[in-house]
């Protein structure tokens, strides 16, 4: 996706996509996790970002000089040390750790996926979802964990022709739906923290 994408029925070429953010942010998402090696992907950058300029090569052979005006945003969850030794490192200038959040902030962003999502704000299953499920199962507050979520919440009651609802049984189901698997989970609820003794 690097390099120039020959059409031969229009006979066009497609520009790459760091080409089109000529004088903007190029963002690689997940970085490590690329068919290539971070390593090599890296190595392609090199050069244009230290002398910003790139070179492009069409189908015929011949390579010609593009301006690399960017400003590249690597974005990644994996450790640095496992994208690239020293060398690679030292040539992204700025790192930036974004870790789990304060409950207060991560409420924010909670209340205001509710609100892009149609579903009514309830202050009890927002305390019962950080005590039943983050604290309980000892998760971090990230910031991608309310829109993920709220957005099952609401494809579930799409899904069965009802309006979307937070409560302690629909935010459980979006849980172990998004957590398959993963650790134990909180006990199926009738109610805020009320196990459902019923079975």
């Amino acid at each position: 996706m690097l390099d120039l994408k020959f059409d031969q029925t229009t006979r066009y070429y497609q520009a790459p996509p760091h080409l089109k953010a000529n004088n903007g942010i190029f963002i690689i998402d997940d970085l490590g996790r690329q068919r290539c090696s971070p390593t090599d992907l890296l190595n392609r950058w090199i050069v244009p970002m230290d002398r910003k300029l790139d070179f492009l090569a069409l189908h015929t052979g011949y390579k010609f000089q593009v301006p690399f005006d960017v400003i590249v945003v690597f974005s990644s969850n994996l450790p640095p040390a496992e994208l690239g030794d020293g060398a690679f490192l030292r040539r992204i200038g700025y790192k930036v750790h974004v870790g789990p959040m304060l409950e207060n902030d991560y409420k924010r962003i909670f209340m205001g996926c509710c609100e892009q999502y149609g579903i009514a704000w309830c202050a009890d299953t927002f305390d019962y979802l950080i005590r039943e499920y983050h604290q309980r199962e000892d998760r971090a507050l990230l910031a991608c964990y309310p829109r993920d979520l709220l957005s099952q919440v609401r494809d579930k009651g799409a899904y069965e022709g009802e309006t979307p609802v937070l409560t302690p049984a629909s935010i459980g189901w979006a849980w172990k739906n998004y957590f398959t698997g993963d650790q134990h989970t909180a006990p199926e609820t009738t109610g805020l923290g009320t196990p459902n003794k019923g079975e």
